[in-house]
């Protein structure tokens, strides 16, 4: 992953400390206040990630190569703690409620953390993540919709201008398939430095598909959950 990005997400972490303190067991709190703090904290990385930049993607076309851009319109948030206590997020996969029986049948309990960076591939799409091992939180974000332009021209190349279907992210990342020399064509480039792009604006909603659980982690159907941590391009 660029430096730049990677410096960005960083930045989560940094800011998580300013609002719980330095102790590796501090957490957010389980309710609404919590899930608040949670979006603010991640804020100035979503203007960031939404406006500080794009993925570009180099592309084998026949014996030639071409090259177009990914630029973010949404992105959603998941964020879990895996200290009892704090602030859960049940619909997110890569946590110890969701640890896979091939683990737990080899008496391992807990879910390995990613490295950091890491793009996490799953049934809904493709998650951005920058976990933390020694303060046992599970951070990401998923890449909800999105543009595609032609690296040459500038004109938009997907069908429709923006892509609504987060599943289609595999497609765009991964023209060749998934192996050490095409991740190698998968670069971040900045358009806008960090600091800069907190000038910038995003709309805020709740996460598309997401119910709300009750007491036993178990999804209340027909229901939505109210976290605002679906974050919206706004401004060109």
């Amino acid at each position: 992953m660029d430096y730049a990005l990677r410096q960005a997400l960083k930045q989560f972490d940094a800011r998580r400390t300013e609002k719980l303190g330095p102790s590796e067991s501090a957490v957010f709190t389980p309710d609404e206040k919590g899930a608040a703090m949670i979006a603010d904290v991640f804020l100035p990385i979503a203007k960031y990630v939404i406006y500080g930049g794009h993925f570009h993607v180099e592309c084998v076309k026949g014996d030639d190569w071409f090259g177009y851009d990914i630029k973010f319109n949404k992105i959603e948030l998941y964020y879990h703690d895996e200290i009892e206590g704090g602030h859960i997020d049940p619909i997110m996969y890569h946590t110890n409620l969701h640890t896979p029986y091939y683990l737990k049948d080899r008496g391992i309990k807990t879910y390995p953390y990613y490295e950091f960076g890491a793009l996490n591939l799953h049934t809904s799409g493709i998650d951005v993540c920058f976990e933390n091992e020694s303060k046992q939180y599970r951070a990401s974000f998923l890449i909800r919709d999105f543009t595609v332009y032609d690296t040459k021209n500038g004109g938009v190349i997907s069908k429709i201008k923006a892509d609504p279907y987060s599943t289609h992210a595999f497609d765009w990342f991964f023209p060749n398939g998934i192996n050490e020399a095409t991740m190698k064509q998968l670069t971040w480039i900045e358009d806008i430095p960090y600091e800069q792009t907190e000038k910038r604006s995003v709309g805020q909603d709740v996460r598309q598909n997401v119910p709300l659980y009750d007491e036993h982690n178990k999804k209340i159907p027909q229901t939505q959950c109210q976290k605002k941590w679906q974050f919206i391009r706004v401004e060109e």
